[in-house]
């Protein structure tokens, strides 16, 4: 499992990103795409220049509907024609977006019902709860971090134990996240630690999650910088009580005897095809690198577990551990979960390659 920050280190990080960024709604009709790299606008303040992230590009051009390729050529090569065409289709299709910035980047440019479910309310609302949950369940910290995407919390529960296996024991926990730049949905999803490994796995089709939807903004030409106020605040208190009891939802007992039943079945589901071209495969399927193809690879055939649903699930989630940004290895346990929920016929046009 991908170790990142202790608890202490990532409420200091969400504490300090509290305090520095700054969200704003405005019309596209009152922004500038300058030489493609920053984008400018009127704020109380005076005029304000920001840098525009990778992310925030991506969101850019595919609200404006500009292909990706031919973005990202004008980027490269061509700056001047990249903001003739944004600022041209920010004039002639004015809309209200929200921009939310942090340490002098545009971080996001978002729609005007983009619901703000920011990371410092989460460790308000959500973390109190885990941390009596930890007195009253055992509950403890397996894994936390905030990237750039994303903040995720993983812990497990030592009182949610079972064997896979005969001698392969798993342990029960969750995992929340939540991104403030549109990155997804604040979710609650199962997480099951192995324990003679400590790989981490994501059972998403268990879990759930909440969009960041909220009442339409209104802006005026100039940018207008967001404030909470108590209707938002009511509104987010209710919020996170959902999110919450979704967590509550996925350390039920009988929920880990759910999973449990599906991880003891994947032992028993053959791989029937060529492991070379079974990797291969789920490469192409779900967008794995040359050194992640290789390295899934080589755990299946070393990790002792046998060419079994079990088995790929569990090269792939080893993976998770050995990678070096924290998004990826995320993404990789919930891959290990995803296998895992594979339809019979899915799996068979996947085993049998």
């Amino acid at each position: 499992m991908k170790q990142g920050r202790t608890l202490v280190e990532l409420a200091q990080e969400v504490e300090r990103q509290a305090q520095l960024k700054h969200d704003f709604k405005i019309k596209t009709s009152a922004l500038t795409l300058f030489n493609g790299t920053d984008i400018g606008f009127e704020t109380s303040q005076g005029p304000t220049l920001f840098e525009v992230t990778e992310h925030t590009h991506n969101q850019i051009g595919t609200r404006l509907g500009i292909p990706a390729k031919f973005y990202d050529q004008l980027r490269e090569s061509y700056p001047d024609m990249l903001d003739f065409n944004v600022n041209e289709l920010f004039r002639r299709k004015p809309e209200t977006r929200m921009i939310r910035t942090l340490e002098g980047k545009a971080r996001a440019f978002l729609s005007d019902r983009y619901a703000r479910r920011d990371n410092f309310d989460l460790m308000k609302y959500v973390l109190p709860d885990l941390l009596e949950a930890g007195t009253s369940i055992g509950l403890g910290l397996a894994s936390c971090e905030i990237t750039e995407r994303k903040l995720y919390l993983k812990f497990v529960t030592p009182k949610l134990e079972g064997e896979v296996r005969v001698g392969d024991p798993v342990r029960a926990g969750g995992i929340i996240s939540n991104s403030e730049i549109g990155e997804g949905y604040v979710t609650a999803y199962p997480f099951v630690e192995r324990l003679v490994c400590e790989n981490g796995m994501v059972l998403e089709e268990y879990g759930q999650r909440k969009a960041h939807v909220g009442k339409r903004i209104t802006a005026d030409e100039d940018a207008m910088e967001i404030f909470s106020d108590e209707t938002i605040q009511a509104d987010d208190h209710a919020f996170w009580l959902k999110v919450r009891d979704s967590i509550r939802t996925v350390l039920k007992p009988e929920m880990f005897q759910k999973l449990l039943s599906k991880l003891k079945d994947s032992t028993s589901i053959k791989i029937d095809g060529n492991p070379e071209n079974v990797v291969e495969e789920l490469s192409n399927r779900y967008v794995l690198g040359n050194e992640e193809r290789g390295a899934v690879l080589r755990n299946l055939i070393e990790g002792g577990i046998g060419y079994t649903k079990w088995g790929l699930a569990n090269a792939v989630t080893a993976l998770a551990g050995e990678t070096a940004n924290y998004d990826r290895a995320t993404e990789l346990e919930k891959l290990g979960g995803t296998i895992i929920n594979l339809d019979p016929k899915s799996w068979i046009s996947l085993a049998a390659a």
